[in-house]
């Protein structure tokens, strides 16, 4: 049991509503009951007027404890229930005063939810109709049974309103976790994208200048060796100036791959598989990539930003196979099942080992990949050993793209 009682079973307004009722019916009963013993029996005035009161001052000591202890809670509602029942057995016909009960009901339901306080308010309402049945019998039995099964009625309606305000305000909790968890999960999605974006960056900044800035330094070169013989002998201009166009034409290839890979997300009308196809003839021009590729006819058409993620994934996939590998030869298998779309990469070797990577903390690059992949709800798997092939595969489910 709790050590103390949690004040958010119900709403402040529902708390007054409810103990206002019970109080306003306990207090007629108690005026009734009262005015009933002066005019019959008044040598037990004091005592009934002295039990009312002991009670009453009893209803206020349970508010305060409402927010404090569980135990003195407990044990206050016990003693109430014990009053009350004595109350009962003064007189045989004084049996109205078990509605001074009624106040009592959501007491015990707020220290002790469902069962557990359906229970007290059962037991109670059976040890009293046992009691006093072996004290006066049948009489007036069929009023203390209405009398009991109100009891029952109202823990009844209590225990709804609290379980039903529970249920509220667990539903509202979820829904500020689940608020939380959406933000969270789009700050990281951000920063995801801009760890990828930053590394993007930094890999074309390397192949600027290792290709189309040595390149175009060359043609700086080529073009003053070029004005030197113009000067001298323009004969023999021809040759430098046939070595900038073709290294134009070479510095012009560059740029276009760059700009291919600086494209952003696939647009609608843009067929995927036939985007795939043009950068693969792309690296294979530029990167000397040899690729084997097996796909269907056609594919669904995807969402922009999964085909964005989709084709990122396969930009770091093939770019790893140019860089790490030797014979630069991938296979690459594109398939439609019952789980959704299929990407499958595998070159020829020489593989890498896991671990050794994440300890020298090289995994960049693959670990943008799994969370891409995760973005966009597809699970992605890489297998690889040193001195073997590896695998790169990826699922995505059919449920999030446009068939």
């Amino acid at each position: 049991m709790p050590s103390t009682v949690r004040q958010d079973l119900l709403s402040q307004q529902k708390l007054v509503g409810l103990f206002a009722t019970a109080y306003l019916v306990s207090g007629i009963v108690a005026i009734r009951l009262l005015m009933r013993v002066s005019q019959r029996d008044p040598e037990l005035l004091w005592t009934y007027l002295g039990g009312t009161l002991l009670l009453a001052a009893s209803f206020g000591l349970m508010h305060s404890l409402l927010h404090r202890s569980w135990n003195a809670l407990a044990l206050l509602l016990l003693l109430q229930s014990f009053l009350i029942l004595g109350l009962t057995l003064l007189h045989p016909a004084y049996f109205i005063a078990l509605v001074l009960f009624v106040p009592v009901i959501p007491g015990i339901l707020l220290a002790v939810p469902g069962r557990s306080g359906l229970g007290w308010v059962f037991l109670f309402s059976l040890v009293a109709f046992a009691v006093r049945y072996g004290f006066f019998g049948t009489q007036d039995l069929s009023t203390t049974l209405i009398i009991y099964a109100g009891f029952l009625l109202l823990s009844s309606y209590v225990n709804m309103l609290i379980t039903t305000e529970t249920a509220l305000m667990n539903s509202q909790h979820l829904l500020l976790q689940l608020q939380e968890s959406h933000q969270k999960l789009q700050e990281h999605s951000e920063q995801v994208e801009e760890f990828a974006i930053a590394q993007e960056r930094n890999r074309l900044a390397r192949e600027l200048h290792d290709s189309v800035n040595q390149m175009l330094f060359s043609m700086t070169f080529l073009s003053q060796s070029a004005l030197m013989r113009l000067k001298q002998d323009p004969s023999k201009a021809t040759e430098p100036l046939v070595q900038i166009d073709h290294t134009a034409q070479m510095a012009l290839k560059e740029m276009r791959a760059l700009i291919f890979q600086l494209r952003p997300a696939l647009r609608r009308e843009e067929e995927p598989l036939e985007l795939l196809k043009e950068y693969l003839a792309e690296m294979e021009q530029r990167d000397q990539l040899h690729y084997t590729l097996h796909a269907p006819p056609s594919i669904p058409s995807l969402p922009p930003e999964i085909a964005h993620h989709l084709f990122r994934i396969l930009q770091e996939a093939l770019h790893n196979v140019v860089k790490h590998t030797e014979t630069r030869e991938v296979q690459i298998t594109l398939s439609l099942d019952e789980s959704g779309l299929v990407l499958e990469l595998m070159d020829r070797g020489p593989g890498f080992d896991w671990e050794a990577k994440r300890e020298a903390s090289q995994t960049f690059g693959l670990e943008i990949m799994h969370e891409r992949a995760e973005l966009i709800g597809a699970s992605l798997s890489i297998e690889s050993h040193p001195d073997k092939t590896t695998c790169v595969r990826l699922s995505l489910p059919l449920s999030f793209s446009e068939v």
